[in-house]
């Protein structure tokens, strides 16, 4: 079986690197969207899955499910009625429909695809698709979720509320997170882009932005100071905190 983790990481390195698009494609660096399963099934030693939309919706994944039902990890797929172009698929005519897009469910419920050549891997909106299903060769019960919170913060920005991003810095922003509110940190690797889920808003802020709810230091986190005019700095290496006077 595939680990749920595994394959989000595999699928968010496509989004993190913007693979190129190209019909037919599943290599390093350029899939279309089923190509994009084909490639990281053959990465994860997982089972052969087809190289079609069609394919993988009738033969690798479960039943079909409404999108309110969309977990991490599942397919989520864009379907249309057949036409009289399609009518050499091995699947023409059959219910409940062409399956012309499939892309995978992220973390944050958008939903990670190969969209097409001038956009290539992209994160999208989970509104737009018709329906999701678990894959049949996926472990959903890999232990990820038991273990996501690693520790709560709050938002320290000065005055404006906190951006959260689809991608550590350069990513596109999905919402923000008002000054004072604590936050459940899910993921962090020490680059400075922790992974939060503040209620159903989950992605990636600026741990420069965050101080620990518990009062304790983050392993690998930076001191960042800010003066009365606003300027911020780090110490290099190790310090120690001493308040004089009042």
């Amino acid at each position: 079986m595939i680990k749920k983790s595994d394959l989000l990481n595999l699928f968010e390195r496509m989004l993190r690197e913007r693979w190129a698009y190209e019909w037919g494609a599943a290599r390093e660096g350029c899939v279309d969207c089923s190509g994009a399963f084909v490639w990281a099934y053959k990465q994860l030693g997982g089972p052969s899955i087809a190289h079609g939309s069609n394919s993988i919706l009738r033969q690798s994944m479960g039943a079909l499910l409404p999108m309110s039902a969309a977990r991490p990890g599942y397919a989520a797929v864009k379907i249309r009625a057949w036409d009289g172009e399609e009518i050499g698929n091995r699947w023409y005519g059959q219910a409940p429909g062409d399956c012309y897009h499939i892309g995978l469910v992220g973390r944050d419920g958008r939903i990670l695809n190969a969209q097409g050549v001038e956009t290539g891997f992209v994160s999208s909106p989970g509104d737009g698709w018709d329906g999701c299903a678990p894959l049949l060769a996926v472990d959903y019960e890999d232990g990820e979720e038991g273990a996501r919170v690693l520790y709560r913060a709050r938002v320290a920005t000065e005055r404006d509320p906190l951006r959260v991003r689809d991608w550590p810095e350069t990513g596109e922003v999905l919402g923000s997170i008002p000054r004072g509110a604590e936050v459940e940190v899910l993921d962090d690797t020490g680059d400075g882009w922790p992974r939060v889920q503040h209620g159903s808003l989950v992605g990636y802020v600026s741990g420069a932005y965050l101080s620990r709810a518990d009062g304790e230091a983050q392993s690998g986190a930076r001191l960042v100071l800010t003066d009365e005019a606003g300027r911020t700095w780090s110490p290099q290496g190790a310090v120690t905190v001493r308040v004089e006077g009042t």
